[in-house]
């Protein structure tokens, strides 16, 4: 290359020699000669110049030789930001790599479209580039399990966790091992996940409930315990896990303590029906017939559609014979539930009790439109109509 002996060392001028000499290698050729237009002289003195550097290359030129004369400025910024948007909007990068950036957040826009096996091919695309493995991995399984394909999920997750382990991963994973029954792997899952170092307090004690409950729902009780325990040591305030602690007991018979969990539980939030469910099947077991039936009357004023708290509640309501609460809440249960004989019979029994023996014959006469047969019923509004 040659710029003239005059000529100062112009760095852009010589990569600009070295690239274009690189790229005419390939073809066969050779960079002849390279000269710089002056910048600083009028258009006169440049157009002189260039006619110069023409007739001198056209002195030398033969027929296997080309003559070109380049004219270069910098890239204006919106053309630069265009060019940049170009790529970053390509498949591939310049270098022949996949544009990884790119093609993650397509993933995401597919699997937020529910276009899940579009994302799970861009995934797996990226999984094998080696570039942002993790996020494919872990997107593979939430694609596999969007679309129902359980135990491709399940190993996609597995494999996620094996390469890269986040709480993200862990989570879904025993989420999905818990929607299948699996509670026992769901629990191993959840004990593999804090061994993680740096968890936060949080998700410590997230983990410890969650994998309490999969313990408890696996009929082992003693690892179910530990883990709530554990759990309330991160969170002592906790009246969720205070209350699957006290239930626990009460399932073992261990109505001390359950009592205690469960009097932490609504000391905590006194709006916990569970709390007070199981309060009531305290009171029960001990024989304690007036006190189970407030706890139960409490536990359906916060959530009515409690069957179990209802059967409870109308029986000690007839054992004690304390009515209102029981009509009430009944009345409020049978008009939100389906159509039960047996419940609405024990309304018109409570109806009747409490002297409302008008309401008592429009609840037997319901009865007997939808069931005729229902000899109880039809024996009540005798009855009721004989002291009418």
């Amino acid at each position: 290359m040659n710029e003239g002996q005059n000529n100062p060392k112009n760095p852009l001028a010589d990569r600009l020699a070295e690239g274009l000499q690189s790229h005419l290698t390939r073809e066969g050729m050779e960079l002849v000669d390279f000269v710089a237009v002056p910048t600083g002289a009028d258009k006169m003195v440049r157009y002189r110049t260039i006619q110069e550097v023409l007739t001198e290359f056209e002195n030398g030129e033969s027929a296997d030789s080309r003559t070109y004369v380049l004219h270069i400025r910098k890239q204006r910024a919106d053309a630069a930001a265009a060019e940049a948007a170009a790529r970053e909007d390509a498949i591939y990068l310049p270098n022949g790599k996949l544009n990884s950036d790119f093609l993650a957040n397509n993933a995401k826009i597919l699997f937020q479209a529910g276009d899940y096996a579009a994302a799970r091919q861009i995934y797996l695309a990226l999984t094998k580039s080696g570039e942002r493995t993790a996020e494919g991995l872990l997107g593979l399984a939430r694609c596999f399990e969007a679309e129902g394909k359980t135990d491709k999920a399940l190993r996609a997750y597995d494999d996620s966790i094996l390469y890269s382990p986040s709480i993200d991963a862990y989570r879904r994973y025993a989420s999905l091992l818990i929607r299948t029954s699996r509670d026992q792997q769901a629990a191993e899952v959840l004990e593999r996940a804090m061994q993680m170092k740096d968890l936060s307090d949080k998700h410590r004690y997230d983990l410890h409930q969650a994998a309490g409950n999969a313990w408890l729902r696996s009929q082992a009780p003693a690892k179910a315990e530990r883990h709530y325990r554990k759990a309330l040591e991160y969170h002592p305030h906790s009246d969720a896990v205070a209350t699957n602690l006290g239930t626990l007991c009460l399932g073992q018979k261990r109505y001390d303590e359950a009592k205690i969990a469960f009097e932490e539980s609504l000391r905590v939030n006194p709006q916990n029906d569970r709390a007070w469910f199981g309060m009531g099947s305290i009171h029960l077991a001990l024989g304690e017939k007036k006190a189970a039936h407030d706890a139960f009357a409490s536990s359906l004023r916060i959530k009515i559609q409690q069957p179990q708290a209802i059967f409870h509640l109308v029986k000690t309501a007839y054992e004690i014979r304390e009515y209102p609460a029981a009509r009430d809440l009944l009345r409020t249960y049978v008009e939100m539930s389906p159509f039960n004989a047996n419940l609405l019979y024990s309304l018109a029994g409570l109806e009747y009790h409490l002297g409302d023996r008008l309401a008592a014959a429009r609840t037997a006469r319901t009865i007997l439109q939808i069931q005729p047969s229902h000899a109880e019923a039809a024996n009540l509004l005798g009855l009721i109509e004989k002291k009418l």
